[in-house]
């Protein structure tokens, strides 16, 4: 008889046991909708999400609408069909959003918003937008006045599009305007990815050969720009690249040496999906929360690279 209960007891404990492993490693569903993967950043940090979904046990898509916003309504109507747990959303525009974002939350399924705020957001990712702009404005700013003290003229690279990406636009234009008043900022157009950049700086240097600067509000035109002065053969001492994201590919440019100077980190893609991770088991367990988190922007220069990138 006491073998028995004896029995009985140790199957309780490992049934037990087996219980709480499981409730610290239950799985979610989490769609995540991009608006552009030719992003540099949003590519690595799709990326980490995948693998670490995989590692983790959890069903992870990674989307991407390509700045088509009926296209990213289609995938959260395919999310919900779905029923997924989460819907991470970086949202092309708000307003087409709003309605199959509250569709998805009256569905029960949790909303991070990435950048912007959506009405039915349980979670926001966000940056200051403006400040990032004053940031890369004023690496942009410092450059110039040590390397052409008399001035000279630049390019900007900004989105009008997305009212937050339009403040960090704002930002480098208005601190440029301040803090390097002998230049003149001839030319500036729209543009997220290195291939729009690339072809938009070659277009902006055949038509204005005097440009030594490209203030963008990302690395992906800032890369594509580096990528179109290499390509010409141009003296990259000459030139000055300011953007944001510190990804791999911008960092690498300033280690070897090439016309980025600056990007303005917000923190690694690996932290991004950490955070994503984080407020997806926080939005999961928890009635209480902290609904806003926001990213911490840091110049990153010559001068602290190592801080943030080690040479492969």
């Amino acid at each position: 008889m006491k073998r028995f209960l004896s029995f009985i007891l140790v199957a309780v404990m490992c049934l037990s046991l087996v219980s709480v492993a499981g409730a610290e490693t239950a799985a979610y569903s989490v769609g995540v909708c991009f608006t552009d993967l030719t992003n540099p950043i949003f590519a690595e940090c799709g990326d980490i999400l995948t693998k670490k979904g995989v590692e983790m046990g959890w069903d992870v898509v990674v989307l991407d609408c390509q700045n088509v916003a009926a296209t990213q309504i289609t995938q959260v109507e395919n999310l919900i069909e779905k029923q997924v747990d989460v819907i991470v959303i970086y949202p092309v525009e708000v307003a087409a959003l709003e309605d199959v974002c509250q569709k998805a939350s009256d569905a029960g399924i949790k909303i991070m918003s990435w950048d912007q705020e959506l009405a039915c957001t349980n979670t926001s990712f966000l940056v200051k937008n403006y400040d990032v702009g004053t940031a890369i404005g004023t690496a942009a700013a410092d450059w110039i006045n040590a390397h052409y003290p008399e001035g000279c003229e630049y390019a900007v690279f900004g989105v009008y599009t997305i009212p937050v990406v339009l403040e960090r636009t704002n930002g480098i234009k208005d601190t440029l305007a301040k803090l390097a008043p002998t230049s003149t900022m001839v030319v500036e157009d729209q543009a997220l990815d290195a291939a729009t950049g690339m072809e938009m700086a070659e277009t902006m240097l055949q038509a204005h050969p005097e440009i030594k600067v490209f203030a963008c509000i990302g690395d992906g035109a800032g890369i594509g720009a580096n990528e179109a002065l290499k390509a010409s053969g141009a003296n990259l001492e000459e030139y000055g690249i300011f953007c944001c994201d510190a990804s791999e590919e911008a960092l690498a440019a300033i280690y070897n040496k090439e016309a980025i100077r600056a990007t303005i980190s917000l923190g690694s893609a690996a932290d991004f999906a950490e955070t994503v991770f984080k407020a997806v088991e926080t939005m999961m367990t928890q009635a209480d929360y902290e609904k806003d988190i926001y990213k911490v922007s840091t110049p990153v220069t010559e001068d602290n690279l190592a801080e943030f990138y080690t040479a492969k």
